[in-house]
This record gives C-alpha cells, sequence and structure tokens, in this order.
C-alpha cells in the first residue's frame, strides 16, 4: 500500500480494504461480489478474510439504516454535500460501533477520523468524529 506507514496492523490493511469496496460500492462501479473479489485479491488468512466480509457485506446491505443514523446528526450540512469517502467511513464506523463485539465505539471512530486524514480532506477528520460521536450518544439513550 503506498503512501502508507511501514508497519500495519492486520485489521488496519482489512479495514482500509473494507473501505475501499465500499466507496467502490458506492460510485456504482460494481457489483458487492466483485467488490469482495477484488479485496479478497490480497493474502489474507480466513479469520481476516471473515471479518473483512462481514464488514463489506453488513455495512453495505445495512446502509439504509447507517445513513439514517448519521443524517440525523448532520447539522447544517446535507447528504448530499458529504463526499463518497466520509459517507463510507461514517457507514463502516456506525456499523462497528453497534454490531461488533470486538471493538469499542472509541476504536470505530478512531479508526475512521485516522482513515480520514488520510483519504479525505483536512476537514473530513473532525466533521466525522463529531457526527460519529453524536451517532454513538444517540445509541446510548444519550442527548446530544
Amino acid at each position: 500500500m503506498k503512501g502508507s506507514k511501514s508497519r500495519v496492523s492486520p485489521r488496519r490493511r482489512e479495514r482500509v480494504l473494507a473501505f475501499q469496496a465500499l466507496f467502490m460500492l458506492d460510485v456504482g462501479q460494481v457489483s458487492l461480489q466483485t467488490a469482495l473479489d477484488y479485496v479478497n485479491t490480497e493474502n489474507l488468512d480466513l479469520g481476516l478474510r471473515d471479518w473483512l466480509e462481514r464488514r463489506v457485506i453488513s455495512t453495505w446491505e445495512g446502509r439504509e439504516r447507517w445513513d439514517g443514523l448519521i443524517k440525523s446528526h448532520l447539522q447544517n450540512w446535507s447528504w448530499e454535500r458529504i463526499g463518497r469517502v466520509e459517507r463510507n467511513l461514517m457507514r463502516l464506523a456506525v456499523f462497528e460501533m453497534l454490531e461488533c463485539d470486538d471493538l469499542k465505539f472509541s476504536a470505530a471512530i478512531s479508526e475512521a477520523v485516522d482513515l480520514a486524514k488520510e483519504y479525505g480532506d483536512e476537514k473530513s477528520g473532525p466533521f466525522i468524529n463529531g457526527v460519529l460521536d453524536a451517532c454513538w450518544r444517540e445509541s446510548q439513550g444519550e442527548a446530544s
């Protein structure tokens, strides 16, 4: 992976692949199976492949649910103004925060913010952090 740190954890690498697959799907270039085939061209062990596929499939198939939650926390932004990078990073993070027991919510937010810094612009990280924090608080019954 060009431009990345020399030592990247396997989960970080798979999260990048999941994000890339979701981005491809969102742009409309490929089918779900084609996106999965793309990410599976990497040499992944079976456990990581299952981890990755679960994130891609569940995030993509549940995107209406995730989008609804995200949209409810967009202050002074319309969904149409949100870039595809930010949209897909937030979808993935919301899925991970609400559905994955193997990751703390704070780690899901942190990973999304880090990837936003790498793939988005300079405002992406703080924007994503604020929206995801509000999504998490709502899911926990806290007022935003």
